[in-house]
């Protein structure tokens, strides 16, 4: 079977998004590395976590699977951010998983690299995917107690590089 380059067009065929999510999962490269299922790995996890209402789980995802949800996935797939907001007021930190696939490591660099705002920084998590701040607890806890608390980009990633290549 020959390999072919995802979809472009939006919104995304209902046979891609059929098998991105249950794909990417097996491949490692979804919400988190281990992750192999959306019902496993999110689903369940939200509804044995004690911090939500009942009601509040419910509502997650009623509103995953509602048509807004859709009309605003193809709207965020739309988006330039790098044109629509070229400053913020306030510091960014861009927290990115090296194994991520959900979102782009090359657009999020390329946004964080023209912004202009008071502080900024990208930080690659080595070992994560989507989720850098769950399966990389410790590094995270580090980089928002020095940089992010006190407002700084001093562990942040240095020079242009793509750690993928």
């Amino acid at each position: 079977m020959a390999a072919t380059a995802p979809p472009t067009g939006i919104p995304l065929s209902r046979a891609y998004l059929r098998v991105r999510d249950p794909a990417m999962h097996q491949l490692g490269v979804g919400t988190t590395r281990d992750m192999r299922a959306v019902f496993t790995g999110v689903f369940l996890q939200v509804w044995r976590n004690r911090a939500y209402t009942v009601r509040e789980k419910i509502d997650l995802w009623r509103g995953k699977w509602s048509p807004w949800s859709t009309a605003m996935w193809n709207e965020m797939l739309a988006a330039d951010l790098v044109r629509t907001i070229p400053r913020l007021e306030v510091p960014v930190h861009l927290f990115h998983g090296r194994h991520d696939r959900t979102c782009s490591y090359r657009q999020a660099q390329a946004f964080c690299d023209q912004l202009d705002a008071p502080v900024k920084g990208f930080y690659t998590f080595p070992g994560s995917a989507h989720s850098p701040v769950f399966e990389e607890p410790a590094h995270a806890g580090l980089l928002l107690m020095t940089d992010v608390l006190h407002g700084t980009a001093e562990h942040c990633d240095k020079g242009d590089h793509d750690p993928r290549s």
